[in-house]
């Protein structure tokens, strides 16, 4: 089938040669890859594709049972060694240094996801400190690295979506501490100063010969809205870095979820429905995807029905982390809150 290069898929094949100005830039029978895509980024033209398995590209349609046991866990000596590294990334002025710094930490999150054979990642364990600016960039990392891993991202196209998770905000030591630091809602003139670090990360990063240019417009991208209302560019749709794509989601949760000196951290799954209401910012295999990996309520936690049961977690349902299979504390039975007979029952947290 035909398709716009905007609008390639990791599930595509390419069934053409593709030239430009008579070069060969892309054999018949590759396989798209975030590669491919940046080879792509400036032709404009369609292609010929192999038609998808549909089985390929259909993510989380199946509620697949699954236990915690392949649930990133992460040991207090790995989040210290992370944080710190990432610490110290914040102080390096050397671009090369920066990324180098960022590469070791982010090596060391794909060790325990690919080494340890991690699918999925339960959120209320992944804060590693107090300090938003250090956490927050190990969180995005992580769950950047856990959602490309579900899309079908290995090797060195896994190595970019960790590094660009790692670095997405290293723009923000250009911004005023009187800004970053501000114990209050940004008036619209200094967060129009806070939304310049993008920019500010990409011109830094362009001083190092150790990234490439995919990773940097990762990092410049990850505040554009599939809708186009994002910035700095505007971009809209597949014309947004793939990468910028799957840190935009991982970046939006972990945003809602911390608290700050001006707001509250909302809960994981108020944050969840906030993000579904914000569905034409996101791409939404993205979207599918980051629920495909998570785990809001882990295997045995005790938790409250709507109908006032207290109940315990029983097992996840894989892309359905709001609705997991629950065993009633004293009547024992099973509600598994996918199913259609249990759709009017949801998990009450504090917050609802």
């Amino acid at each position: 089938m035909k398709v716009k290069t905007t609008d390639l898929q990791l599930s595509h094949v390419i069934a053409e040669d593709i030239f430009v100005n008579h070069t060969l830039l892309v054999s018949r029978g590759t396989k798209v890859s975030s590669d491919i895509l940046s080879k792509l980024y400036i032709f404009r033209q369609d292609v010929n594709v192999y038609k998808e398995d549909e089985n390929e590209i259909e993510i989380g349609t199946e509620t697949e049972k699954l236990s915690d046991e392949s649930a990133l866990v992460l040991s207090d000596k790995i989040k210290e060694r992370a944080r710190t590294g990432v610490e110290y990334m914040f102080k390096c002025e050397n671009a090369d240094e920066i990324v180098s710094t960022a590469n070791s930490v982010s090596s060391l999150l794909m060790e325990e996801i690919v080494g340890k054979s991690v699918i999925n990642v339960s959120l209320t364990a992944l804060h590693l400190s107090d300090e938003y600016t250090f956490q927050h960039s190990v969180d995005v990392g992580t769950m950047a690295l856990l959602i490309a891993r579900k899309l079908g991202y290995a090797g060195v196209e896994l190595e970019r979506v960790g590094l660009a998770g790692i670095l997405h905000d290293i723009g923000k030591t250009k911004i005023p501490n009187s800004i970053l630091n501000k114990p209050a809602k940004l008036t619209d003139e200094e967060f129009t100063i806070m939304k310049a670090h993008p920019v500010y990360g990409y011109q830094m990063l362009v001083e190092s010969k150790d990234i490439e240019e995919y990773v940097r417009q990762g990092v410049l991208q990850h505040h554009e809205k599939y809708d186009g209302s994002g910035y700095p560019l505007k971009y809209a749709g597949n014309k947004i870095n793939m990468i910028a794509r799957i840190l935009a989601v991982a970046d939006v949760y972990d945003a809602l979820v911390t608290e700050r000196p001006y707001k509250k951290g909302k809960s994981p799954e108020i944050a969840l429905e906030m993000m579904f209401g914000m569905h034409n910012h996101f791409d939404i295999r993205i979207v599918q995807a980051f629920l495909n990996t998570i785990i809001l309520h882990p295997v045995g936690e005790h938790v409250f029905l709507s109908n006032g049961e207290e109940c315990v977690v029983e097992a996840q349902n894989q892309g359905y982390p709001l609705r997991p299979v629950l065993k009633s504390v004293s009547s024992k039975q099973v509600y598994d809150l996918v199913d259609p007979s249990c759709l009017s029952l949801i998990i009450v947290t504090p917050e609802q």
